[in-house]
């Protein structure tokens, strides 16, 4: 039997399971682990079979467990409830460069005494989020795709958790959605065309910065319920509404050097079209946007 430590290479190939890793820190990885090829992802498929989690952590396993290049997909709710396609409870993993699809409920769920690495993977079409931290549970979501779920990523009671140059896009209900957590930090995300941008109820410190909200169908940034906010550095463009600040519940938001359609009161705030190139370079800056040298001077060197 595997002991923690091990490494399992699964062959290429549909696999209908539902995995309990059982407090072992294995790593669990398609031969994308030895070639880098991601054509390996597709071709290694683990399938929840509409049953139950597809692959569950909930014996204290840490960053150590590692789930790599693998497809997971087709959880289900014969249990009772909507399952995720991997599940951490007071369990923590690293998830890399893995597709999490077509899961009933959220892609990852960890709740409780989780801190996960979730990087460079595709999350879309699950039935609620993309990402969901709760109940303390915390980690950094760094360079995923994040699309059409119900919302992106969403924390609840969560410590705050690093949420770095993501693609958050095409989500039916919300981008990034903060409630009665600790705040959080949300940078250099690319957050679009989702049925709201940022939503932040009941939570403590958020900081977001250098992010591009874009395109969102109705808000592009809520604020409410005693949250406190800080904005710097930022495109909120063409939402539906730009930015929604809810002061009769309390908390705070602060907005500097951003550009946000329709105006915004602050040090070095622009309203001026930031003159995306558009097409497959996407929202990406042209070289006349009056965005470029136009954030706080006092902020690192942008490489990008």
């Amino acid at each position: 039997a595997a002991v923690s430590g091990d490494t399992i290479l699964i062959q290429p190939g549909t696999y209908k399971e539902n995995l309990n890793l059982s407090g072992k820190n294995l790593v669990l990885g398609s031969l994308f682990l030895r070639t880098a090829d991601t054509n390996h992802v597709n071709q290694t498929v683990i399938d929840g079979n509409k049953i139950s989690h597809v692959i569950f952590l909930g014996t204290q396993e840490t960053v150590n467990c590692k789930i790599i290049g693998l497809t997971i997909q087709n959880s289900g709710s014969q249990t009772g409830q909507s399952n995720a396609g991997i599940t951490m409870i007071d369990a923590s993993a690293t998830v890399a460069n893995c597709k999490m699809i077509n899961n009933s409920g959220d892609g990852i769920l960890a709740r409780g005494a989780s801190t996960s690495l979730i990087e460079g993977n595709l999350i879309s079409g699950n039935g609620s989020s993309g990402v969901y931290f709760g109940y303390g549970a915390t980690g950094t979501i760094r360079n995923n795709s994040i699309i059409n779920n119900r919302d992106g990523i969403s924390t609840y009671q969560a410590s705050p958790p690093t949420i770095e140059r993501n693609k958050v896009s095409f989500n039916q209900m919300r981008g990034v959605y903060i409630t009665f957590s600790g705040g959080g930090k949300i940078h250099r995300n690319l957050i679009t065309n989702n049925g709201a941008g940022i939503y932040s109820s009941g939570s403590g410190d958020i900081e977001i910065l250098n992010c591009t909200v874009v395109n969102n169908g109705g808000l592009g940034i809520l604020r409410e319920n005693n949250s406190v906010m800080r904005l710097k550095n930022s495109i909120v463009w063409q939402n539906g509404e730009e930015i929604r600040d809810d002061r009769s519940t309390g908390g705070s938001l602060t907005v500097t050097y951003s550009d946000i359609k329709g105006g915004l009161a602050g040090t070095g705030n622009i309203n001026s079209d930031p003159l995306f190139i558009g097409g497959q370079a996407g929202f990406a800056l042209s070289a006349g946007s009056p965005c470029i040298d136009a954030a706080d001077p006092s902020s690192p060197s942008d490489p990008d």
